[in-house]
């Protein structure tokens, strides 16, 4: 498949983020809305699907953009509907937009989604790795403050 061209993407610095389009978000809750392991939240004001506190997928415009490994996305943006997710001028590491007309043709196929979950559950996991020595740093510094 020939890659589509990329629409214009605003100036560096300047990023506008486009109003969900409500075709877009019934397709979106048609692929993910079944999914008891997903909670329904917004990331910058975009409807979207999360996994904890991960994102999975968001409407931007009449696009959704999609979290999969950065290889993964770097192969997929070879195709026509999918695009590399790009905000004000710096391409999103690990982000892509997949096209309304694209989204409608991937249908019930969920195993995009599917790779989307796996790899926003990896994230949180690494996240929670990251988290647990601040708590204990934390605590340490509170501890030693009240001199314990």
């Amino acid at each position: 498949m020939v890659a589509a061209e990329p629409k214009e993407q605003p100036a560096k610095g300047k990023f506008k983020i486009p109003r969900g389009d409500s075709a877009t978000i019934a397709l979106l809750d048609e692929a993910l809305a079944g999914r008891p392991e997903l909670r329904r939240g917004q990331m910058f004001g975009c409807p979207g699907f999360f996994l904890g506190t991960k994102a999975v997928a968001t409407v931007f415009g009449e696009d959704v953009t999609i979290t999969l490994p950065p290889e993964r996305v770097q192969a997929l943006v070879k195709e026509s509907g999918y695009r590399p997710f790009i905000a004000a001028g710096r391409a999103m590491s690990g982000w892509m937009l997949i096209d309304q007309e694209q989204l409608q043709r991937l249908g019930t196929d969920a195993s995009l989604f599917d790779e989307a979950i796996a790899y926003a559950a990896a994230k949180k996991k690494g996240q929670d790795k990251k988290k647990a020595p601040a708590k204990k740093v934390a605590k340490l510094t509170a501890k030693a403050a009240k001199g314990t």
